[in-house]
Order: C-alpha cells, then structure tokens, then sequence
C-alpha cells in the first residue's frame, strides 16, 4: 500500500516512536497467512479476503479501511463505448470467484448484463495490463495504476467504474492478529501506525504533494512517475483513500460479506458478524495520540 511507503517516506512512524518495517509479500493470501500465524502483527489484505479468513477461524480484526474499490473496466475496442456494449466481448480478469471477478460481475449486472453474456478470461491478479498491452485481449478489469500502463501503450477508456456499479463496495483493509491487538505495547504499536498512516493520508490528498507522492508509488510499484500520477488523481478522484473515519463502515463490510456467500467463497453458517470481523479500539487510539 502506497500509504505505508508514504508514512515511511515523511517519517511518520518514526515521528510517533514506532518502528514498522514495511515487507512485500507474493501475493494477499499470503499476507493473511503471516498475520494469522504472528509472523507478522498486521498487514493490508483486500475485504474478501479478510471476511473468508475470519470465517474460516483465523485470529484477525480489521483496524483501518479502503472502501471506495478502485475496480474499472478499461477497453481498447471501438465497438465498446458502454457497459451494455460489454455483451459477446472476451475480458480478462484475475480467476473465477476473485475479487477482480466479483467486481466485474457487478459492473455487468448493474447494466441489466449476466456472466454469461461476456467471455471472462482468467489471467493472474497483476497480469491484466500485460495481456492488453501485448493485444491478446482488448477489454480487462483494471486498476487506475494499470489503466494508465495500458494508455501509455494503446488507446484505452474507461467504460464502467465499479464505484458507480456497485456503491457499498468496501476494497481493502489494515488487518492485525488479536493477540496483538489484546497486548497493551502491541495495542500502542497499532495505534501509532494508524495514526502515522492517517497522516500520510492527509499528505496524499494536498494537491501540492501529487509529484512526491507519485515517486514514491512508483518506487513502490515499480510504475513510472507518470503513471503513478496519473493514477494518483484517479484515486483520489474516487476517495480511495479514508479522510472521515476508520474506512469500516458497517453497511458496506455487510454487503461484501453478503457477496461473498453468494459467491460461494463463504459458507452461509459460517460468515462472521461485522463486529467480529471489526476492532475500532485501534483507531480510537490512533485519533486520540493525533488529538494530544
């Protein structure tokens, strides 16, 4: 998450005495698998993800989110100007039943389309800019950042955001295992994260940071500085990241969690309740220390 490299960037941890080591893993489940375990006291995973964990039993609460999901359909087809121009056309996603999947089927419902009237083509979670720009597919589900790798390339519009699809989306969340969070230093330590990270969220959304903002994310990511800018005024354009809260609200985790059991991914005697999946102690800390 851009935000961490942000708070690291402008020395917001070390401003709120705590030492936090940001590390990359693979892939998201392999996040939650750290945080489960206690490799790790807390990490960024996508909704989805964190509702299956805690279903399935895993010691984790969410402490800070990202609602407002950043999902788009991008097509570099002239034929496709609309959603409903999306029937009979081949679009890559990540795999079937996965959040990019998730997201595009709402996007298809919310123009009266069905899965079935696309061809949806399963290509690995990062892998769809690739396949747009090698013009193997001409159509794919799509972040901002890889919206703009593909224009630097090809002649690409955004046809369907899922922000507008599908409001109650909730994207991405700050997990932490509970017995980090039940231990008074641990608790602190969370707190002065999350306060660092409020921060860098209030320096991400001044205009007059864009440039710096956009080195960062594009040493992050690996991107260009003129993509991450590119994709930072999107981002921002959307309200990814949280300025009025802790990012959990209740409606918008529920609708997920809802999703997910349609989906399958969660049994239905099985899916947790919001106040399980959710600990605002943290963010209560995390005001309180900015407050003092």
């Amino acid at each position: 998450m851009s935000v961490a490299y942000v708070a690291e960037e402008q020395g917001y941890f070390s401003d709120l005495g705590v030492d936090v080591k940001l590390r990359q893993f693979a892939t998201s489940n392999d996040v939650g698998r750290a945080v489960t375990s206690g490799e790790i006291p807390a990490g960024f995973v996508g909704t989805p993800l964190a509702l299956s964990m805690r279903s399935s039993g895993s010691p984790i609460a969410g402490v800070l989110g990202f609602e407002a999901s950043s999902y788009l359909v991008g097509s570099a087809d002239a034929a496709v100007a609309t959603c409903e121009d999306l029937k009979g056309k081949t679009i890559a996603i990540d795999a079937a039943g996965a959040p990019k999947a998730i997201a595009l089927s709402a996007m298809l419902t919310s123009c009266g389309l069905k899965d079935s009237d696309v061809s949806a083509v399963g290509v690995g979670g990062t892998q769809s800019p690739d396949v747009m720009i090698a013009k193997q597919v001409d159509t794919a589900v799509l972040h901002p950042d890889e919206l703009a790798m593909v224009q630097e390339k090809r002649e690409t519009k955004i046809v369907t955001r899922i922000t507008d699809a599908d409001p109650l989306m909730h994207f991405f969340m700050m997990i932490a295992n509970e017995k980090v969070i039940a231990d008074a230093d641990g608790k602190n330590g969370l707190a002065a994260a999350v306060a660092a990270l409020r921060k860098a969220i209030v320096f991400i959304s001044d205009p007059a940071n864009s440039d710096k903002v956009a080195d960062v994310a594009a040493k992050m990511s690996g991107r260009t500085p003129t993509v991450a800018k590119s994709a930072l005024a999107d981002y921002l354009k959307i309200g990814y990241w949280p300025t009025d809260g802790a990012g959990l609200s209740r409606d918008r985790i529920e609708h997920v969690l809802q999703q997910q059991v349609e989906a399958g991914n969660i049994k239905a005697d099985k899916q947790p309740k919001y106040d399980e999946v959710v600990d605002p102690s943290i963010f209560e800390a995390a005001t309180a220390l900015l407050d003092k």
